[in-house]
């Protein structure tokens, strides 16, 4: 037979040396019974509440920016729209403007050639008048 050393058994027990052990309460939490069970619910209410406010408000602030980024788009758009007008009031003012002049230069062309015209109207009754006349002298002499 031969000697074995011995083993000391394992301990599973907490040990004895006087370290503050923790003593469980195993009814405490079980369905919202006794103090900490109603104190987890209060706090969870709060919470849940806390959560509804900070829900609500993220949602204001969203909405604020929504609305503010709205307004800022449609200010931009109005001034876009304004500056438009404006081109296209210019455009139609310097093409009013371009058409006048050259409704004045037809105008202007149109009296000088009705003028000229006339003068030369005027001219040829003159020259006709003034062929006619030796013609109606010459054939009162030649009968």
């Amino acid at each position: 037979m031969t000697i074995v050393p011995s083993q000391t058994p394992l301990l599973t027990a907490p040990a004895a040396n006087g370290a503050a052990a923790v003593q469980t309460y195993p009814s405490q939490y079980s369905n919202g019974g006794g103090w900490l069970g109603k104190r987890v619910s209060t706090l969870e209410e709060r919470v849940a509440k806390l959560s509804i406010r900070h829900d609500a408000e993220e949602a204001r602030e969203r909405a604020e920016r929504e609305d503010a980024e709205k307004k800022k788009w449609e200010k931009e758009e109005e001034e876009r729209r304004q500056h438009e007008k404006q081109e296209r009031e210019e455009q139609q003012s310097k093409m009013h403007k371009e058409m006048g002049e050259k409704l004045d230069k037809v105008v202007e062309a149109i009296n000088g050639k009705k003028a000229s015209e006339g003068n030369q109207v005027a001219r040829l009754k003159a020259e006709v008048e003034r062929l006619s006349r030796p013609n109606a002298g010459a054939s009162t002499l030649a009968t």
